[in-house]
């Protein structure tokens, strides 16, 4: 794109009175200025059209590079060979047990996920329990203050607030190897 360039702006007619005074300063100052403001533009435009052609080539070129394909292994330097070649076998062959290792592991991992999962749930399942037993025995906890400090205890003397237990934590899970 060919940068598109302004003009100066429309400057106010000249004070013709103002040669007698001597002051060209004034009317020097209205220049430098309308030209710093038509420079700052300009070079603003500039910025702006060189960021968009970088974004376009960064994305032309991750679209242009090439996934590389996982059979290409197979043929090294893309030459020919004797599919029945020794060679072409073994790399065959470790290609289907990588992928069938890659199966493995996905399917490992999916059971440990699953595992925990359960896990989770469960703990979720006690914690509610926990929070329940607390909250009833902080309730016999106030009536029996209640009680105590109607009969003439004095505060000092009360039995001590029961302590919130924490959160189980999940144990680890062991993976398979």
């Amino acid at each position: 794109m060919s940068p598109v360039l302004d003009k100066p702006p429309l400057l106010p007619e000249p004070d013709w009175s103002l040669l007698k005074t001597l002051d060209d300063n004034r009317y020097a100052r209205h220049q430098i200025h309308a030209r710093n403001l038509v420079i700052e533009g300009n070079q603003a435009q500039l910025i702006v059209q060189g960021m968009a052609p970088k974004k376009m080539k960064v994305s032309v070129e991750a679209r242009e590079k090439s996934k590389t394909i996982e059979r290409s292994t197979l043929f090294p330097g893309r030459h020919g060979l004797v599919l029945t070649n020794t060679e072409f076998i073994q790399k065959v062959e470790e290609h289907r047990r990588s992928k069938l290792d890659e199966e493995e592991g996905r399917n490992q991992h999916h059971t440990v996920r699953a595992g925990k999962h359960v896990e989770k749930v469960k703990i979720e399942d006690e914690w509610q329990q926990i929070k329940e037993a607390y909250e009833k025995a902080v309730d016999t906890w106030a009536v029996r203050c209640a009680q105590l400090t109607s009969s003439g205890t004095l505060k000092k003397d009360l039995p001590k607030c029961p302590k919130c237990p924490l959160k189980p934590k999940p144990a680890p899970v062991a993976t398979l190897s």
